[in-house]
C-alpha cells in the first residue's frame, strides 16, 4: 500500500517542480535582439551552461578570446540553474531589425515557439543586416519546437527552425 502512495507523492513532486501543476504558463523572461550580429551564418541553439553563453556573446560583439581583452566587456547574467537562452541567427537578411515573438502554442509536451522578424523601419530599401535575437527561457519539463512566421495575412506560414530536447529533468 505505501508503495503506491510513494508514487504518487513523486510524480507530484517532479510534475510541480516542471510547471505543470503551478498553473503558470510558458513565458519568454526576456530578449536581446538587433539588427547586426558578428555570428556568422545560420544558428538557431539552445545555449544552457554559462561557458557555452560567454563563448556565444563573445562572438557575436567580435571578441577574441586569444586577443587583448575589450576596455570594458560584460556578458549578460543568466541563471542557467532556472533557464536557458535560445540564440537564433539567421544569416544575411534584408529589412530585418531582429526577431520577436509571434506567439506560442503549449501542448502537453511541448512548447511551440512562433518566431516573426521585425520590420526595419525607414529608407531601408537595399540595406542587408544580420538579425539576432537571443530570448532567455525557463527550464521546461517540455521538447521546444520553434518556427519561423514568414509571409504576411494570407500568405503566412510557419518554417521550422529547431527542436529542442526538455532542459528540466525530474
Amino acid at each position: 500500500m505505501a508503495a503506491p502512495v510513494y508514487y504518487i507523492v513523486a510524480l507530484a513532486l517532479a510534475l510541480w517542480k516542471a510547471g505543470a501543476l503551478t498553473g503558470e504558463p510558458f513565458k519568454v523572461l526576456d530578449v536581446d535582439t538587433g539588427a547586426d550580429t558578428k555570428i556568422e551564418g545560420n544558428r538557431v541553439e539552445l545555449v544552457q551552461d554559462a561557458r557555452k553563453w560567454r563563448s556565444t556573446y563573445m562572438e557575436h560583439m567580435e571578441i577574441s578570446p586569444f586577443g587583448p581583452p575589450p576596455t570594458y566587456f560584460e556578458v549578460p547574467t543568466v541563471d542557467f540553474k532556472k533557464n536557458v537562452v535560445l540564440v537564433v541567427v539567421l544569416g544575411v537578411r534584408a529589412q530585418t531589425d531582429g526577431y520577436q515573438v509571434a506567439g506560442f502554442e503549449e501542448e502537453t509536451d511541448a512548447v511551440r515557439l512562433n518566431l516573426a522578424p521585425i520590420a526595419a523601419r525607414g529608407n531601408t530599401v537595399n540595406v542587408a543586416s544580420t538579425p539576432y535575437a537571443f530570448f532567455v527561457l525557463p527550464r521546461t519539463a517540455k521538447k521546444l519546437e520553434v518556427q519561423l512566421q514568414v509571409g504576411r495575412g494570407s500568405e503566412a506560414r510557419l518554417l521550422p527552425l529547431g527542436s529542442f530536447p526538455a532542459t528540466l529533468k525530474g
